[in-house]
């Protein structure tokens, strides 16, 4: 299992907890455009993260869970695993044997095309 993906599912598992809290104190479940603007704020933070970390001399944090980038793009691949699950998409960004770069432009891919049929 790769570092990436341990991220990725701590941010699931995260996502859960939040979920069975809104749920256990009455609140509604979060709507689809609710999950669909989590998304587009998260990649707005990731593309700022990405930017910053350009802008300086990179460090290599390595597997401390202190890498600011590795940790905003699994927060990333968490929020599109919900709206994936909340739209009926299937996904693979959690199998570890499926390189997560290709699966992610894919169901972004798929995602767009839901939004904005090309025919």
């Amino acid at each position: 299992m790769t570092v990436h993906h341990n991220r990725l599912r701590a941010m699931l598992l995260v996502h859960g907890l939040e979920a069975d809290y809104r749920s256990e104190s009455g609140e509604e479940p979060e709507t689809l455009g609710c999950l669909t603007a989590r998304v587009a704020r998260i990649y707005a933070r990731l593309d700022e993260v990405r930017s910053a970390a350009a802008g300086s001399p990179r460090r290599d944090q390595g597997d401390s869970g202190v890498d600011a980038e590795a940790w905003m793009l699994a927060v990333y691949d968490a929020a599109l695993v919900k709206l994936c699950v909340a739209v009926g998409l299937d996904q693979s960004l959690v199998d570890d044997t499926v390189c997560s770069q290709a699966e992610r432009q894919r169901v972004e891919l798929e995602l767009l095309s839901l939004v904005l049929p090309l025919g």
